[in-house]
């Protein structure tokens, strides 16, 4: 590797790597603002919201990671042209592919991070993301028990008036949605209580109302005692919860399991988990010929800045498209995949084109 471009790659490697942090930043602050409610509506003690914050980060590297490599290549890039250095480099004979070297290396560099993070790390975090969050749900003891408001889970809608030291409520609502026909409980009192099938709620003094029909009266049943079992959806079915594709390693994808339900998407996943991060490959060529051809302007190259990201995002939302319909039609993957390499090679066939160009026109 020569001094150029160990010189041009530290540099975009350098931008890369501090476009990403901030991306990643501010993503992830819009994560933690959506998560702020789980906190508040579930008890969920800080320690656990800041564990669940990190699980985050190696997914939004993995999407902020080949956009903050687009934006560091521009940038550097377009520095050395504004400072002539571009200009300086070709004037010594370095052609246009070999001034894209650094940029294909960076993009070498940062696959090599993408591979991991999906191979391992992402997969890894999701699994302990998901089970925090499935263990945050089913725990609705400390959802169900704050006093004046009105708490909704899994289909109940809650309402307590007052809640004493002794655990012992008072004034207490619930509409009970997930039955047919749904009911109405309104209690003087009552308490909550953990059991081995979730949370369940002892209400004292109380009614219950029901309208099968409602054509007729409500019906009127009351009660001196009645006992609601409000179910975490994985405690009474004593199964472990079924992981999500993206929660996979690849060994489990590509086993199947016998999960014909998850057959599309685990195909799905598996192409898109090889294929996302190659994709940092085309964004560079893309770039690249976007940005290295054609006449020097000293106005600069705005504009072709412009078609370069344009056109980063079009293969980036074509990729997305086909491999959604990859559930659906199994050879879409693979279109996905040709699209991207055919996005490759015309933009190194561009690049070649134009060294042709400029250095056969020299002799």
């Amino acid at each position: 590797m020569g001094l150029t471009t160990r010189y041009v790659t530290r540099q975009v490697l350098i931008a890369t790597f501090f476009v990403a942090c901030v991306l990643v930043g501010v993503v992830w602050m819009t994560q933690s603002l959506r998560l702020v409610g789980v906190l508040v509506q579930h008890g969920v003690t800080l320690q656990t919201f800041m564990t669940m914050m990190v699980l985050l980060i190696p997914d939004l590297v993995a999407v902020v990671l080949p956009f903050a490599l687009v934006i560091g290549l521009l940038f550097i890039y377009a520095r050395l042209y504004a400072d002539s250095e571009l200009i300086a480099l070709r004037a010594v004979g370095l052609s246009d592919m070999r001034l894209s070297v650094p940029a294909f290396v960076s993009a070498g560099l940062v696959v090599l991070v993408l591979y991991s993070i999906n191979f391992y790390f992402l997969p890894a975090s999701f699994q302990k993301f998901k089970d925090l969050e499935s263990q945050v749900r089913g725990n609705v003891t400390a959802a169900l028990v704050k006093p004046g408001e009105f708490m909704t889970f899994e289909g109940i809608s809650v309402y307590v008036r007052k809640r004493y030291s002794s655990g012992k409520l008072q004034g207490i609502y619930i509409y009970d949605a997930r039955h047919t026909p749904a009911f109405t409980l309104v209690a003087k009192e009552g308490v909550v209580m953990d059991t081995q099938q979730g949370a369940r709620i002892v209400l004292h003094d109380g009614a219950r109302y029901e309208r099968p029909d409602p054509e007729k009266a409500p019906s009127l049943l009351v009660f001196e005692k009645y006992a609601l079992d409000i179910e975490s959806p994985h405690a009474t079915s004593g199964e472990p919860r079924v992981r999500k594709p993206y929660e996979r390693f690849l060994s489990e994808l590509v086993s199947d399991e016998g999960d014909k339900g998850l057959a599309g998407k685990l195909w799905v996943e598996v192409h898109q988990r090889f294929l996302m991060p190659l994709m940092s490959f085309a964004f560079v060529g893309l770039v690249m010929a976007f940005f290295l051809t054609g006449d020097y302007s000293r106005r600069g190259r705005s504009r072709r800045i412009i078609y370069a990201v344009s056109a980063c995002a079009l293969l980036e939302i074509a990729t997305f498209i086909a491999l959604n319909l990859g559930e659906k039609f199994t050879f879409m993957p693979y279109v996905a995949e040709g699209v991207v390499l055919l996005v490759l090679c015309g933009a190194m066939g561009r690049l070649l084109k134009n060294d042709a160009a400029l250095f056969g026109g020299m002799r």
